[in-house]
């Protein structure tokens, strides 16, 4: 406790030392920090005990601490990730693809974000805006491209919107079952793997940009998914590109 703050005038005083300069974003979470601890009142001579408040009869458990972190607000479990989780794409897929609703993905704007100096910010697929999270996988003339695709495959119009949670909320099926929506939301993490894959074959590989490659590869993986991991799906790759809604059935 020493190393952060010392006592002045029998009330303590918080002083945070760091090893390095803080760059912008890390002075406002210092700044945030600093504004959870100044609620924390230390009391002179009183031994100090730890205690996990949000369920103080029990104590510290790591089913607690997981639960409170899906917790929203108003004390409820969000519905979005209750479904995300549900779904039955690949792990290293679904890790993607939370990456991207919690814009945690090391695109262009969040690599300066953190300090790391690029050549340039704008889009690796359309060389028109910034590379942001909401931008590569959702705005971008190449991401819209592919999204189109998808309703035109299920004969079904949507409306995008530019924020991940929402694009994924609406990717969703209203004349079907929870069940079918659950095996077409996979489409929805297959395309953002690959949209997210072709940008780096772009960067390393100094491969072209393909919308069909992007929504055929997408399309493959969500058949190999649903045929491997669940149990009363079976059906043809040809099947399945061709007459996708027929699984309702």
């Amino acid at each position: 406790m020493s190393q952060v703050g010392s006592w002045v005038n029998n009330k303590w005083s918080w002083k945070a030392e760091w090893r390095h300069s803080l760059i912008a974003w890390e002075v406002e979470e210092e700044a945030h920090l600093m504004s959870i601890f100044e609620d924390t009142v230390l009391c002179l001579g009183v031994m100090g005990k730890w205690v996990w408040k949000f369920d103080e009869s029990s104590g510290y458990s790591i089913s607690s601490a997981y639960s409170r972190l899906r917790l929203v607000e108003d004390g409820t479990y969000d519905s979005i990730y209750e479904v995300f989780w549900s779904l039955k794409a690949l792990p290293s897929s679904m890790t993607t693809a939370w990456r991207v609703l919690v814009d945690r993905l090391p695109t262009r704007v969040n690599l300066e974000k953190i300090g790391i100096v690029m050549e340039s910010s704008m889009c690796v697929l359309c060389g028109e805006e910034e590379e942001s999270g909401s931008h590569v996988f959702f705005t971008c003339k190449v991401a819209w491209k592919v999204w189109s695709m998808c309703s035109k495959w299920i004969e079904e119009a949507f409306v995008y919107h530019w924020d991940a949670c929402s694009h994924f909320n609406q990717f969703y099926l209203g004349w079907a079952s929870q069940k079918i929506n659950k095996y077409w939301r996979c489409m929805w993490i297959a395309v953002i793997g690959e949209i997210w894959k072709q940008e780096k074959f772009i960067i390393f590989k100094n491969c072209r940009v393909d919308c069909l490659l992007i929504f055929t590869l997408g399309q493959l993986k969500v058949w190999f998914w649903l045929t491997s991991r669940v149990n009363d799906v079976s059906f043809t790759y040809a099947r399945w590109c061709l007459d996708p809604v027929f699984f309702v059935f």
